[in-house]
Order: C-alpha cells, then sequence, then structure tokens
C-alpha cells in the first residue's frame, strides 16, 4: 500500500512545471550494483540533508519526498537548479 503513496507522489510531483529533480545539480542517482540507474524516485537531494545521531553519517531526502514537503522544494521546484556540469550528479552514490 505505501507503493501506491509514493507513486501518488511522483505523479504530484512532476505533474506541475515539469522541473524533474534527475536534472537538478542537487539531485543524487540511485544506483544499484554499480551500473543500474533505479530510477528518480528513489534518487536523493542533497540540498535536504540530516545527520545520523548514531553513527554520524550524512543522510540525503529521498527527491520526493523533498518535492512533496512545501517547507522543501514543494511540488513548484523551489529550490530546483539547472545543472550545468552536463554529465551525471556525482556527489555520492546511494
Amino acid at each position: 500500500m505505501r507503493w501506491l503513496f509514493y507513486v501518488s507522489l511522483l505523479i504530484g510531483a512532476f505533474a506541475t512545471k515539469n522541473r524533474a529533480c534527475s536534472k537538478c545539480k542537487f539531485y543524487i542517482p540511485a544506483i544499484y550494483n554499480e551500473q543500474y540507474d533505479m530510477g528518480s524516485y528513489m534518487g536523493r537531494c542533497s540540498k535536504f540533508k540530516e545527520v545520523d545521531k548514531d553513527s554520524q553519517a550524512i543522510v540525503y531526502r529521498f527527491a520526493a519526498k523533498a518535492r512533496y514537503n512545501e517547507f522543501e522544494c514543494g511540488s513548484e521546484g523551489k529550490h530546483f537548479a539547472n545543472d550545468s556540469s552536463g554529465g551525471e550528479n556525482t556527489i555520492g552514490l546511494v
């Protein structure tokens, strides 16, 4: 049942103004087995991060959740920034 919730988040996030998270400079693609892109719904956003209290590691928010939260990027993509590097975002692999 959760997958239905996430699918509705994606449809709502990408239907307005068509600012795709995968084209943003803060987007971190989700890579499986170092070669398969799992799609933008599993990607993360480096703009919104938290520090894990136990391990002190940086945890990036899912891009879809940041687009759903109006205090973060929101459905309009308020913090969207064009990726001018011309290639994949290389901040890190998730």
